[in-house]
């Protein structure tokens, strides 16, 4: 996108080390030269302390907690389990900061995004 690279935004990239793996030789394979405002985090989803655990390998790659972020959450429910689902949630809603925001996307699976949605204001919901 033009717009995050005139504002010199950093990207990064968090997937599975085999996922990553895979979509870096493909890039690399059809002669696409990986862009440098690009981070690559390997990191597991299903690790138990993802908030912890995925915070600070953003920190280590150079992620700014709590600076603002746009975050763009796709094609990662179809491989990891409920758990890692509602874990991933709240380290999104948490990592940000003010002025965060995830993008709003038209989809064919909007009945699903939208119980995905419910159920990420549930697990960001104060605890009473």
């Amino acid at each position: 996108m033009a717009a995050i690279v005139a504002r010199r935004a950093t990207v990064f990239e968090v997937d599975t080390p085999y996922q990553m793996d895979r979509k870096r030789r493909a890039l690399t394979g059809a002669g696409i030269e990986l862009p440098a405002h690009v981070v690559y985090v390997p990191f597991d989803f299903d690790r138990p302390d993802l908030g912890t655990e995925l915070g600070g390998a953003l920190e280590i790659a150079g992620f700014k907690r709590g600076e603002g972020a746009m975050q763009v959450w796709e094609g990662v429910i179809g491989y990891i389990d409920n758990a890692a689902i509602d874990r991933s949630l709240r380290f999104i809603a948490s990592a940000g900061g003010q002025g965060s925001r995830e993008p709003e996307q038209p989809d064919p699976l909007a009945p699903e995004l939208a119980a995905l949605s419910r159920r990420r204001a549930r697990a960001t919901a104060p605890t009473p």
